[in-house]
């Protein structure tokens, strides 16, 4: 949405500034959900950036993390580009996580008068209305087809489920910044997963 984008100077000027953050292993898991999954143009977008090496159909999560090695991948698209890469400021008035969203628009509300409205819903964007499934099947090498045909049936593999050892180690390496800033706000408790 370009519509709200403040210039350098008005954000540097603001009376109060804030950000919220995600934690990186949910992040990603709700950009393959999103974006992959429900074949959106940055599926198609990808495939033409990679030369259509995987048709959208046949993408998996497995395929998704393997290519975030690549710089150009990784900060090819807002969804999945490290949080780091966003920050303005060096030191904000108030740090929120996405996973305490509640609390976030209750502290804007009490502290600016701020109205934030949780629009994931709404934009057919959340994950919470389905029943996730860990049932020990690999859902990483499973293709968005597949997953997109268990999400029409109500169903999508838990966060844990797409996440081999392997996977775990590529996301840490890949977004170790945003895992130290998150961390440093919030505690590893509220990760997905520990890192060392």
């Amino acid at each position: 949405n370009e519509t709200f984008i403040a210039s350098h100077r008005e954000a540097l000027e603001a009376f109060f500034a804030f950000v919220i953050l995600r934690c990186p292993f949910r992040r990603i898991y709700s950009a393959f959900m999103d974006k992959f999954v429900n074949m959106d143009v940055q599926s198609w977008e990808l495939h033409r950036i990679t030369q259509f090496a995987i048709h959208p159909h046949d993408f998996r999560f497995a395929d998704f993390v393997a290519m975030l090695h690549n710089p150009e991948i990784l900060h090819f698209n807002p969804h999945w580009m490290p949080q780091s890469a966003f920050l303005l400021l060096k030191e904000y008035d108030a740090y929120y996580s996405v996973e305490a969203f509640d609390a976030c628009a209750q502290d804007l509300q009490a502290r600016i008068g701020l109205d934030v409205l949780d629009a994931r819903t709404l934009t057919g964007h959340a994950t919470s209305a389905f029943e996730k499934v860990d049932d020990g099947e690999d859902y990483a090498k499973m293709s968005a087809l597949d997953i997109l045909c268990m999400k029409k049936e109500g169903k999508l593999p838990s966060e844990r489920a797409l996440f081999t050892d392997e996977m775990k180690a590529a996301v840490t390496a890949l977004y170790r910044q945003d895992i130290e800033l998150y961390t440093s706000h919030f505690g590893a408790e509220n990760l997905l997963f520990e890192t060392d």
